[in-house]
């Protein structure tokens, strides 16, 4: 069951315009549910309210239905924009309150979510962390 987060106002999936909001930095953990790839947890690297900056073990396809659960926030569903590497963008279809997400202080570590542990998944997150330089 998908358990939409607050919701703002409807956003175009196939906006061609510059981005112009400011994407917050974060390296937080969601759990990803996707057409192809199924579920698995990714990395948040940005997020603002039309959209956010992940990395997966194994990326979705460039314009798959992804529906990220957020902490215990809610849902979030989008599009797949683009596709770099492991690397991929996100545009949700309708605007997110992301101070919330910014604000919180549980439910985006790796064992909030009910799947598996994996091993690729958590030196991809180490590789984050020392990357942003938050591990040092």
């Amino acid at each position: 069951m998908h358990t939409p987060l607050r919701a703002g106002r409807k956003t175009s999936i196939n906006r061609k315009k510059p981005r112009c909001e400011h994407r917050q930095s974060r390296l937080l953990v969601c759990q990803m549910d996707s057409e192809h790839q199924g579920r698995q947890r990714v990395v948040m690297l940005d997020i603002s309210p039309s959209g956010m900056a992940c990395r997966a073990i194994v990326p979705p396809e460039t314009n798959d239905t992804v529906w990220l659960q957020l902490g215990n926030l809610g849902e979030a569903k989008g599009k797949v924009i683009w596709v770099k590497g492991g690397r991929f963008g996100v545009r949700f279809g309708t605007e997110i309150d992301c101070i919330a997400i910014m604000l919180a202080k549980t439910g985006f570590r790796s064992m909030d979510y009910d799947l598996p542990r994996d091993e690729a998944f958590e030196r991809m997150m180490l590789s984050e962390l020392f990357r942003a330089g938050e591990l040092h």
